[in-house]
């Protein structure tokens, strides 16, 4: 019996009730409303953009949104682009009307711990109380290289000197300051009173007890702040109190031995051992368990994550150690970068398995960052599903903005927020989110493999031996494409907790069957003595690599006897087959593509239940799926339909069962099974016995303005007397700004118009900050308080009149600040800000070349499925067609945001009895279709298979069909001239040439060089626009 679920056809809620969302885990078992309709634990809780200068009434209407929206609360995130002044009386007012109006909605407020970021320097104020908190670093020089300020020699030797620097002020993400020494415990400690005192004694009262939280973003040691210009052969991190956290751990001076740091001589591997080792316990006392406890004695709570969380050795460099980290806060977290899941699982497992083993229930993630606007659902889904199987079940979506004006629209995008056409939609996708964070969080999960850690590998490698990461990935992707559920051991973890049990490892509150060594160079003394405690005791410990060679940085070849003694080879070409053999698997699941589905086992009192994910973005998965022996009950829950079915075995007992691409089901079995309402029986297979394809034209009808993008702008400093050639604004804006212009500056746009249509606007961000704007000569005045064009802050203005055929030009002028970014004052860090301006309208936007491209940054990723790309070159406005046969990109909308109408009629000979229909929409290019068959609505469709069934709204005969499609900010916002095309990674710099994460290298003049290359890296005046709307006939399949 083969199980075909379909997304996404709307259920009931219940009432909303009093939900006590902090039950102890072993109460926990599934709760059908709370499935249906999540409580706000569960769902998203999205970092909230405070980007611009704030007003009370609009931070109360678009928290007001967030509820309609489907969120479960929101961070309040100071951030690029406020005006209003950070920890000012005016913001504490603020953050009460944020505070009151979520509790009005029924919403949760939690705070973040900064001014951007990252944390730890509170706006500046903590490196301006004494240059002890600044953050330190050690540096390798030539002995005739002049000290750079601040800085103190610990050891010469013939050629070099190695020196401690302290960081100086000048930097524009500190507001002009720097970065502070978070080893030191009174930095830290004077970090809480600015910031955390505040917050705790001014909100927590208003705030319900268990749900007072507090982010922290970024923290780290990361030795990145040497004075620039200043020669040097390395650097590393390093405090004074370093110094005292060494001596009392090995009795020993750090500053006698840093030589060896660099150097790779005498017992270099154990010095650098013991220094990682060192630091990593330092920087978790000093902060983030100093932070936790004063949390806990206020009644709150820390969450968050720290920096460089994405590989072992941007661990051991930027925090020393990302489990302690985990340990001590009371709901650690993760950053999960980009439209992507390729090698990410080494990261949600570290925190994911410190967290299962300290009991830490709710695990966070930052998430979607930098996946640009056109992240759609099931891009969501994908990404949800893959964080919710591998434990992680808070999810704070990164970014919902107050403002999208100036560079705010660039900020890591997506924004999530009534900018977005999709906006209304939103609370479908966050349905399935809550449902799932819901499902990885009841019970407790149920592993069987603990995975030691290589990271003090890392420690001591030297600079010719490879990372460790790339092999640990090969085994924990192994292990979760052949179901086997498993843990990370961290080394200082276990030499804590860790204990012997029988023939398990216990850790904290896991219990582990087999213990797995991926290659390694170093273990831990007490490791070994663990690992041969274990083995005498009959459990099974195996290799997958090299052995350890050094044990607390030493070589000991009798300790690596003794370990080989007790350990099983699984190395080469035979490891998965001989994995499989040697540990079972938790579920038996067998198909052609079986090891896309990812498996967490989990168990609530006497049963188990099982979540079930397709890692392939790309591919449904059919799976036969055998339930252990006695299993009772079987019932399938999926959350993207709200619904759970009865499962049934096949004659050969097993159970078929398909997941579609992205897709999310999980089986409960015995007493969780019990008493679930409304369950149906699942669907036997179907054949397709024909397929009718809907002709084109279809009748469309665009249900929002219509946009012209005018971001190039010849531009005059002398009074209009001369102007440039035509360049891109954002380059304008660079070039003046790397100059320090200040004065009169004029901007004259153009636009060609081949019909003059019915009603044209210009929409115009900020426009009371111009001096004068013009249409073809004739002045233009905004009211304070007319129409806007997708945010508030860009006013909208009729232009209909001014508007004549051929090319019409539009003139502002406006006295240039540049921006000061290392001033204290909100203002002048962002002064003058130019942008792209806006036709909107009644029109058609067309373009005498259009070219179809697939080489795009998108297209190179195995996990998503290719779609097409379009370079535009220059455009002009038509009149609109009314007739659509293809994507309507390429019809007159390639910088539409909104929403369209297409509308045809199909013809039914006979309605055959026990045949179903079924709509296949899966070559429509749009975040959400709207389908209605004869005038009634039918279904909302927004993710795979983007298929729903229509059999009981069909006649014999004519049928009229009604699709309405919904797509993103994408093409009205860019990035537009990207080489990339269309990219899975997007940042501030994505919308420029100069280059920087995540785009790589760039060119910090390419707004002179385009002019006279079209080799450049990143830029290119071309614009790239995706699709919107067909990619190939709508489908009826007859089944």
């Amino acid at each position: 019996m083969l199980v075909f679920l379909f997304a996404c056809r709307s259920h009931p809620v219940p009432d909303p009730v009093e939900r006590n969302a902090a039950l102890p885990i072993a109460d926990y078992s599934f709760k059908y409303d709370w499935f249906l309709d999540p409580p706000n634990e569960f769902r998203s809780h999205p970092f909230y953009s405070l980007n611009d200068s704030l007003e009370a009434g609009e931070l109360s209407r678009q928290i007001r949104d967030f509820k309609q929206a489907g969120f479960g609360g929101f961070y309040l995130h100071s951030r690029q682009g406020l005006l209003t002044d950070y920890l000012s009386e005016e913001w504490w007012e603020l953050m009460n009307v944020a505070v009151e109006s979520a509790r009005d909605v029924q919403l949760r407020a939690m705070f973040y711990d900064e001014d951007k970021w990252p944390s730890g320097y509170a706006g500046g104020l903590i490196p301006e109380q004494s240059e002890d908190f600044r953050a330190k670093g050690l540096a390798k020089l030539d002995l005739e290289t002049a000290l750079p300020p601040g800085s103190t020699v610990l050891k010469k030797d013939s050629a070099f000197q190695y020196i401690q620097y302290t960081a100086q002020y000048g930097y524009d993400i500190f507001n002009g300051t720097c970065y502070v020494d978070l080893y030191n415990p009174k930095a830290v400690r004077q970090f809480m009173e600015s910031t955390h005192l505040p917050y705790f004694g001014k909100f927590g009262p208003k705030i319900k007890a268990g749900e007072l939280f507090i982010f922290t973003d970024e923290p780290h040691i990361h030795a990145r702040y040497f004075p620039a210009g200043t020669k040097h052969y390395g650097t590393l991190s390093y405090s004074p109190y370093l110094e005292e956290k060494f001596w009392e751990l090995y009795g020993d001076a750090l500053r006698d031995q840093v030589d060896l740091l660099f150097e790779e001589k005498g017992n270099w591997r154990e010095v650098r051992w013991q220094y990682h080792r060192a630091k990593s316990l330092l920087f978790e006392e000093s902060y983030t368990r100093q932070i936790a406890e004063f949390c806990a004695e206020h009644g709150a709570q820390l969450t968050g994550h720290f920096l460089g969380e994405d590989g072992l050795q941007k661990v051991r460099d930027r925090i020393g150690n990302s489990s302690l980290h985990y340990r001590s806060m009371q709901q650690p977290g993760i950053d999960h970068l980009g439209l992507t899941i390729d090698k990410r699982i080494i990261t949600a497992k570290y925190l994911s398995s410190v967290a299962n083993q300290y009991g830490k229930r709710m695990r966070l993630s930052e998430l979607f960052g930098i996946s640009g606007q056109n992240i759609n659902f099931q891009e969501r889904k994908w990404l949800g599903g893959w964080h919710a199987v591998l434990g992680i079940n808070h999810f704070c979506p990164h970014l919902t903005s107050y403002s999208i004006t100036g560079a705010r629209k660039r900020d890591y995008p997506p924004t999530f927020s009534y900018h977005q056409p999709y906006w209304p939609y939103n609370k479908i996708i966050e349905d399935y989110l809550g449902r799932i964070s819901y499902a990885a969080t009841v019970g407790q999960y149920d592993p069987r493999v603990l995975v030691i850690s290589p990271l003090e590998s890392e420690y001591l490698k030297s600079r010719n031996e490879g990372e460790f990461t790339g092999s640990t990935l090969q085994v924990l992707e192994s292990l979760q494409d052949h179901h086997i559920d498993f843990d990370m051991g961290d080394e200082e973890i276990l030499s804590d907790i860790g204990e012997v049990d029988a023939n398990r490892i216990t850790v904290g509150e896991m219990q582990y069957r087999y213990v797995i060594l991926p290659s390694m160079l170093s273990l831990r003394r007490t490791t070994l003595q663990l690992l041969l405690k274990f083995s005498r005791a009959g459990g099974a410990i195996f290799s997958t690599g090299k052995l350890p060679r050094y044990f607390d940085g030493r070589e000991d070849p009798q300790a690596l006897s003794r370990l080989r003694y007790a350990v099983t080879s699984l190395y080469g070409e035979t490891f998965e087959k001989e994995l499989t053999q040697k540990i079972p698997a938790a579920l038996r699941i067998d198909g052609d593509q079986a090891e896309d589905i990812w498996l967490q086992t989990r168990k609530a009192g006497p049963d188990q239940f099982y979540l079930l994910y397709n890692r392939s973005n790309v591919s449904a998965v059919s799976m036969q799926i055998q339930l252990p022996a006695g299993t009772t009950d079987p019932v399938l829950w999926d959350p993207a339909e709200g619904s759970t079915s009865r499962l049934l075995a096949n004659p050969d007992g097993n159970i078929s069962l398909q997941l579609a691409p992205g897709g999310f089901y999980w089986i409960t079995t015995g007493q969780l099974s019990k008493n679930v309402p409304n369950l149906r029986q699942s669907d036997s297979p179907r054949s397709t016995t024909a397929r009718l394809q809907l002709q084109t034209p279809w009748l469309g009808k665009r249900l929002d303005p219509n946009a012209l993008l005018l971001d190039f702008a010849a531009y005059s400093m002398d009074g209009g007397q001369t102007y440039s050639e035509p360049e891109p604004v954002i380059g304008i804006w660079n070039r003046l700004k790397e100059e320090q212009y200040r004065g009169d500056l004029r901007l004259k746009f153009s636009a060609a118009i081949q019909s003059l249509p019915e009603q044209c606007a210009l929409a115009i961000e900020r426009p009371h900050n111009f001096r004068q704007i013009q249409v073809n000569r004739q002045t233009v005045t905004f009211g304070k308080n007319g129409d806007y064009f997708i945010d508030r802050g860009i006013a909208s203005r009729d232009i209909t009149s001014l508007l004549r055929t051929g090319r019409n030009e539009i003139d502002l002028q406006i006295s240039f600040s540049p921006p000061d970014p290392l001033s204290p004052e909100p203002a002048q860090r962002y002064e003058t800000e130019l942008e792209s301006i806006y036709l909107t309208g009644d029109f058609g936007v067309f373009s005498e070349q259009v070219d179809t491209i697939s080489d795009t940054q998108r297209n190179r990723s195995k996990d998503l499925a290719d779609r097409p790309a379009y370079a535009f070159e220059d455009y002009f406005l038509d009149r609109e067609k009314s007739r659509f046969s293809e994507n309507l990109t390429l019809q007159g909308y390639p910088f539409y945001a909104g929403s369209f109408t297409l509308a045809n009629s199909f013809e039914i000979d006979e309605k055959e009895p026990g045949k179903r229909y079924t709509l296949d929409l899966s070559e429509v290019a749009a975040m959400v279709i709207e389908v209605s068959i004869n005038e009634q609505f039918v279904d909302t469709l927004s993710w795979s298979p983007y298929r729903t069934d229509i059999t009981d709204y069909i006649k014999p005969g004519r049928n009229a069909i009604q699709l309405k499609i919904v797509n993103s900010l994408r093409n009205l916002l860019g990035p537009h001239h990207h080489r990339g095309g269309e990219l899975i990674k997007v940042g501030p710099n994505s919308f420029t040439g100069a280059g920087g994460f995540p785009d790589g290298r760039g060119e910090a003049d390419w707004y002179d060089l385009r002019k006279t290359r079209k080799d450049l890296a990143i830029w290119t005046d071309t614009y790239y626009h995706i699709p919107f709307g067909f990619l190939a006939n709508v489908a009826i399949t007859i089944n």
